[in-house]
């Protein structure tokens, strides 16, 4: 069995919640085809082979044999039944080659590009506003794990409205984009087609 992979990702703690960031690495390829999101460890547990996926702590914190594992940190090569829920909630993202079929299960639908960076915001407060630029060529999709959000669309497949929890926005290169959450401790999830650059946001003056 391959070593375990625990990785924290990189926080960055501001006025608009806390931005949680990971890019595919020498430690994370993102060469998954399918991506899940599930609340219930129990079924994880009974349904998972430990060598078919890779999971992502959204919310609450898991304990393993040797440490504590916390929101924000990104697990692969673990030992499922070595895994124990030490919170009272969990939200976590499983990422795998391989279809899963179980109702416990919500498959987020199938992205249109690889992922090479992902990110989530957590505890986003009413009336945040994140985005409000464009990309050059990157394309962002964007999936609501908890709360409300207006996004706005414009440029390119121009899009006007709200998306709720399990609901998706997609944003293509140079379609300027703005994610407003309109309820408190939303929790926004988003994959994007490249690794991040400074120079490949377009932003007003």
């Amino acid at each position: 069995m391959k070593d375990n992979i625990v990785i924290p990702l990189n926080k960055y703690s501001e006025n608009r919640g806390d931005l949680y960031v990971i890019e595919e690495s020498e430690n994370l390829t993102f060469d998954f085809n399918y991506y899940y999101i599930t609340n219930d460890l129990f079924s994880i547990k009974k349904n998972v082979n430990s060598t078919d996926f890779t999971l992502l702590i959204i919310e609450g914190e898991l304990k393993s044999k040797t440490r504590n594992i916390p929101k924000g940190t990104i697990i692969s090569n673990v030992v499922i039944d070595d895994l124990e829920l030490v919170s009272d909630c969990f939200t976590g993202i499983l990422m795998s080659k391989y279809v899963l079929n179980y109702r416990e299960i919500i498959e987020i639908p199938s992205l249109s590009f690889k992922a090479k960076r992902l990110f989530f915001v957590d505890n986003m407060p009413r009336g945040s506003i994140r985005g409000n630029h464009a990309h050059k060529i990157e394309t962002e999709f964007l999936y609501a794990v908890k709360g409300k959000f207006e996004v706005k669309i414009r440029g390119v497949k121009e899009f006007n409205g709200i998306i709720s929890e399990g609901e998706v926005a997609l944003s293509l290169p140079k379609a300027w984009t703005s994610v407003k959450s309109i309820t408190n401790e939303g929790i926004l999830l988003a994959f994007l087609s490249h690794k991040y650059d400074a120079s490949g946001f377009i932003k007003n003056d």
